[in-house]
């Protein structure tokens, strides 16, 4: 979940919360800052902002709020390096993520899937839980 503001043709700013599920002050301040960029579009209009308030649904919305999402990954810790393309996919598979897949894992993917396929399965049932809670 995310939206932007102002010129999305340069560089942009991105801010980003919720990605330690249990650091909640960081959600709020997030849809604080997009009311406020929405409300003072002359501010930002030659800007480019983009605003992600809440990157870890899975940690935030679980029982007991926590720092990793419900793979048990921490996902600051998990952003694209220099390498990533090219060692990504292997630590991954590596570290059982192949297998988790495969199996089904606790998302309930089935076997078959392609990587895209079950990020995009993960972000549109994030989507989905976090709408019920905005709309």
């Amino acid at each position: 979940m995310f939206t932007h503001f102002g010129n999305t043709t340069g560089n942009c700013v991105l801010f980003l919360g919720g990605v330690h599920g249990d650091e909640l002050p960081t959600v709020y301040l997030m849809f604080k800052l997009a009311h406020y960029v929405k409300d003072n579009p002359a501010l930002f209009k030659d800007k480019c902002i983009v605003i992600a308030p809440l990157v870890n649904p899975d940690g935030f919305l679980s029982a007991s709020p926590t720092r990793v999402n419900a793979s048990g990954v921490d996902i600051n810790r998990n952003f694209p390096t220099k390498d990533w393309q090219a060692s990504a996919i292997r630590q991954w598979i590596a570290r059982g993520g192949k297998q988790a897949l495969l199996s089904g894992g606790k998302t309930g993917i089935r076997a078959g899937n392609t990587f895209s396929d079950c990020f995009n399965q993960e972000i549109q049932t994030a989507k989905n839980i976090v709408g019920t809670f905005t709309t």
